[in-house]
């Protein structure tokens, strides 16, 4: 099915909506996603769950990319009402779309707006730059 939107990655002037919705959501819950003791307990349930192909070496990174990229989209789909606005105009920037084409948006297409917003490259990179700021 083609999406009915197209997202380009962020940019310098993209950084203050993207602040404002992490501190309506709160910085903690996206950084307890990224604590250490979080990905050690992943990787024991990896582990345990004896799956040949996600406890492959080389997977093993990817397959912890996924679960916390799930893991920040349920974070902010949990929170998202704090900050609805932001959300709107963050995504309006990203896809050129208007705030309220956004809105009016199916509840299914919406999600995977915020999970393919998430995947982007420049995202995940922003995110790890930052998140090195806290070590």
């Amino acid at each position: 099915m083609e999406k009915k939107y197209q997202l380009r990655n962020p940019k310098a002037e993209d950084i203050f909506v993207m602040f404002r919705i992490i501190s309506k959501i709160g910085i903690n819950n996206i950084k307890k996603i990224f604590n250490a003791q979080y990905v050690k307990e992943i990787m024991a349930s990896m582990n345990e769950e004896g799956n040949a192909e996600e406890n492959n070496a080389e997977k093993k990174p990817e397959a912890i990319g996924m679960y916390i990229v799930f893991d920040i989209a349920s974070t902010i789909l949990e929170n998202m009402d704090n900050a609805k606005t932001d959300i709107y105009a963050f995504l309006a920037r990203l896809s050129g779309m208007k705030e309220m084409e956004i809105a009016d948006m199916e509840a299914a297409d919406f999600a995977d707006m915020v999970i393919d917003t998430i995947q982007l490259e420049g995202f995940r990179d922003f995110f790890q730059r930052v998140l090195g700021l806290f070590k």
